[in-house]
């Protein structure tokens, strides 16, 4: 029942304002169903004890973990390091951070040293455009 609450609540957010009203648990389900519409297997590894892995996300031969962080302020170079360290437990090629957010210079730079992807608020957005037609299907 509360899984269902929560897909209901990551559906009908629209544009980033809707997104930004999203609980963190709703935020990640939200970017499950964006990275499934883009053509990766999913498998939600929130919660404690994580790793510094919310989801892990397989697309071909390429395995990466995905931090999730829906912030209001800056992410620090700590969610790039706790994802940078995630890619050795979880046997992935690569690390990547996605907030609602921006980042500091100190995890830009930590990101960059460390071949991280990092998408903030902008590149939420372009994420987020492709996905606002499909929300439709959702609930089949």
């Amino acid at each position: 029942m509360w899984r269902r609450w929560l897909r209901i609540q990551a559906e009908r957010a629209l544009d980033l304002e809707g997104i930004d009203r999203l609980s963190g648990p709703a935020f990640e389900l939200y970017m499950e169903r964006v990275f499934k519409d883009r053509g990766y297997r999913v498998k939600n590894t929130s919660g404690p004890g994580d790793q510094g892995c919310d989801l892990l996300l397989k697309r071909k031969n390429e395995i990466i973990v995905c931090q999730l962080k829906r912030y209001s302020n800056s992410v620090s170079n700590s969610a790039v390091q706790q994802a940078v360290t995630a890619v050795r437990i979880y046997h992935a090629h690569r690390a990547m951070v996605v907030t609602t957010a921006d980042f500091t210079k100190g995890a830009r730079d930590a990101a960059k040293s460390n071949d991280c992807e990092l998408i903030g608020r902008g590149g939420l957005r372009s994420m987020d455009s492709g996905v606002s037609e499909k929300r439709t299907m959702w609930t089949a």
